[in-house]
Protein backbone atom coordinates (compact mmCIF):
# COMPACT_ATOMS: atom_id res chain seq x y z
CA UNK A 1 0.00 0.00 0.00
CA UNK A 2 1.52 3.60 -0.99
CA UNK A 3 0.76 6.32 0.49
CA UNK A 4 1.73 10.43 -0.17
CA UNK A 5 2.20 12.71 2.60
CA UNK A 6 3.19 16.70 2.42
CA UNK A 7 3.27 19.33 4.33
CA UNK A 8 0.11 20.46 2.66
CA UNK A 9 -2.13 17.39 3.14
CA UNK A 10 -0.90 16.37 6.68
CA UNK A 11 -0.51 19.49 8.55
CA UNK A 12 0.53 17.88 11.93
CA UNK A 13 4.23 17.39 9.95
CA UNK A 14 4.74 20.81 10.81
CA UNK A 15 4.92 20.23 14.58
CA UNK A 16 7.31 17.01 13.85
CA UNK A 17 10.24 19.26 12.71
CA UNK A 18 14.49 17.89 13.75
CA UNK A 19 16.85 20.10 12.43
CA UNK A 20 14.50 22.42 9.95
CA UNK A 21 13.52 18.84 8.56
CA UNK A 22 9.67 17.45 8.94
CA UNK A 23 9.43 14.30 10.17
CA UNK A 24 6.83 11.10 10.32
CA UNK A 25 6.02 10.31 13.66
CA UNK A 26 6.90 7.54 14.87
CA UNK A 27 3.55 6.88 16.14
CA UNK A 28 1.77 7.86 13.18
CA UNK A 29 4.20 4.98 11.48
CA UNK A 30 2.91 2.42 14.24
CA UNK A 31 -0.97 3.43 13.92
CA UNK A 32 -0.24 2.87 9.85
CA UNK A 33 0.97 -0.75 10.12
CA UNK A 34 -1.59 -1.29 12.64
CA UNK A 35 -4.12 -0.82 10.51
CA UNK A 36 -2.61 -2.54 7.43
CA UNK A 37 -2.61 -5.52 9.99
CA UNK A 38 -6.20 -5.52 10.46
CA UNK A 39 -6.73 -5.15 7.09
CA UNK A 40 -4.74 -8.14 6.50
CA UNK A 41 -6.12 -10.56 9.09
CA UNK A 42 -9.31 -8.49 9.98
CA UNK A 43 -9.14 -7.82 13.50
CA UNK A 44 -6.35 -4.99 15.36
CA UNK A 45 -2.93 -6.75 16.45
CA UNK A 46 -2.83 -7.01 20.72
CA UNK A 47 0.72 -7.04 20.58
CA UNK A 48 3.59 -5.19 18.54
CA UNK A 49 7.11 -6.84 19.20
CA UNK A 50 10.38 -6.40 16.99
CA UNK A 51 9.30 -2.89 16.58
CA UNK A 52 11.94 -0.75 14.83
CA UNK A 53 12.84 2.49 13.96
CA UNK A 54 15.86 1.98 11.51
CA UNK A 55 15.71 5.36 9.99
CA UNK A 56 13.19 8.18 9.77
CA UNK A 57 10.95 9.00 7.25
CA UNK A 58 11.94 12.60 6.45
CA UNK A 59 8.77 14.74 4.58
CA UNK A 60 10.37 18.14 1.65
CA UNK A 61 9.40 21.04 2.66
CA UNK A 62 7.87 21.28 -1.25
CA UNK A 63 6.77 18.29 -2.49
CA UNK A 64 5.25 14.94 -1.04
CA UNK A 65 7.09 11.53 0.05
CA UNK A 66 5.85 8.35 -0.60
CA UNK A 67 5.76 5.74 1.82
CA UNK A 68 5.11 1.96 1.20
CA UNK A 69 3.58 -0.90 3.53
CA UNK A 70 4.37 -4.56 3.05
CA UNK A 71 3.05 -7.09 5.14
CA UNK A 72 3.25 -10.83 5.03
CA UNK A 73 0.84 -13.07 7.16
CA UNK A 74 2.86 -15.78 8.99
CA UNK A 75 2.26 -18.81 11.09
CA UNK A 76 0.28 -18.32 14.75
CA UNK A 77 -1.30 -15.27 13.86
CA UNK A 78 1.79 -13.42 13.17
CA UNK A 79 2.33 -10.71 10.89
CA UNK A 80 5.16 -8.69 9.72
CA UNK A 81 4.98 -5.71 9.04
CA UNK A 82 7.36 -2.90 6.44
CA UNK A 83 7.76 0.57 5.82
CA UNK A 84 9.90 1.80 2.99
CA UNK A 85 10.32 5.43 1.33
CA UNK A 86 10.51 6.69 -1.84
CA UNK A 87 13.45 8.76 -0.46
CA UNK A 88 15.29 5.19 -0.30
CA UNK A 89 14.14 4.34 -3.92
CA UNK A 90 11.70 1.92 -1.54
CA UNK A 91 14.76 0.03 -1.40
CA UNK A 92 15.65 0.33 2.73
CA UNK A 93 12.92 -0.47 5.42
CA UNK A 94 12.60 2.82 7.51
CA UNK A 95 9.82 0.81 9.98
CA UNK A 96 9.84 -2.22 10.98
CA UNK A 97 7.38 -4.76 13.50
CA UNK A 98 5.61 -8.12 13.77
CA UNK A 99 2.53 -8.10 15.07
CA UNK A 100 0.42 -10.58 16.71
CA UNK A 101 -3.34 -11.00 18.35
CA UNK A 102 -3.09 -13.50 21.13
CA UNK A 103 -0.87 -11.76 23.55
CA UNK A 104 -0.61 -8.84 26.31
CA UNK A 105 1.94 -6.84 28.01
CA UNK A 106 4.21 -4.12 27.93
CA UNK A 107 8.19 -4.24 27.43
CA UNK A 108 10.67 -1.90 26.04
CA UNK A 109 14.66 -2.42 25.38
CA UNK A 110 16.20 0.67 25.57
CA UNK A 111 17.71 2.66 22.61
CA UNK A 112 21.46 1.42 22.72
CA UNK A 113 20.22 -1.53 21.36
CA UNK A 114 18.56 0.25 18.58
CA UNK A 115 16.20 -1.93 18.60
CA UNK A 116 13.13 -0.67 20.28
CA UNK A 117 10.11 -3.97 21.96
CA UNK A 118 6.79 -2.18 22.04
CA UNK A 119 3.96 -4.46 23.63
CA UNK A 120 0.52 -2.60 23.51
CA UNK A 121 -3.09 -3.93 24.33
CA UNK A 122 -6.29 -3.14 22.73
Amino acid sequence: MDVSLSLGTDPYLQDHVYQETPLLPAVVGLEAMAQLTSALVGSAPRLFEKVEFIRPITVPKTGNRTIRLAALKRAGGRVEVAVRSDETGFQRITFGLCAFRRRTGFRVQGPENAIYRAHYKW
